[in-house]
């Protein structure tokens, strides 16, 4: 009887700690996925930024600053692809090449 009480007890076990290891492993999923679109996002803006500083110190206006605002850049592009040409595409998905 001791036997089976044990077992019964050992198999309770063996199934929660299934379902919660299940679960840990689906929220580790999504943190990751988090982590990665940050890191992305901030290798975005480290790339927008330098963007500007580029085009500030080759196209500088009347009053010595660029012809750029960095907010309004960082507020419109969500990304800047860089081949033969520059692509920007802006945040609503339409593209500007320059």
């Amino acid at each position: 009887m001791m036997t089976r009480a044990s077992r019964e007890v050992v198999e309770d076990f063996t199934e929660k700690y299934a379902a919660l290891e299940a679960e840990m492993n689906r929220i580790t999923g999504k943190l990751d996925a988090v982590e990665r679109e940050k890191a992305e996002r901030a290798y975005r803006e480290r790339q927008c930024k330098l963007y500007l500083r580029t085009i500030q110190s080759i196209t500088p206006g009347e009053d010595g600053a660029g012809l750029v605002d960095s907010d309004l850049f960082l507020a419109l592009v969500d990304k800047v692809v860089v081949g033969e040409q520059m692509r920007f595409i802006l945040r609503d998905w339409t593209k500007w090449e320059r």
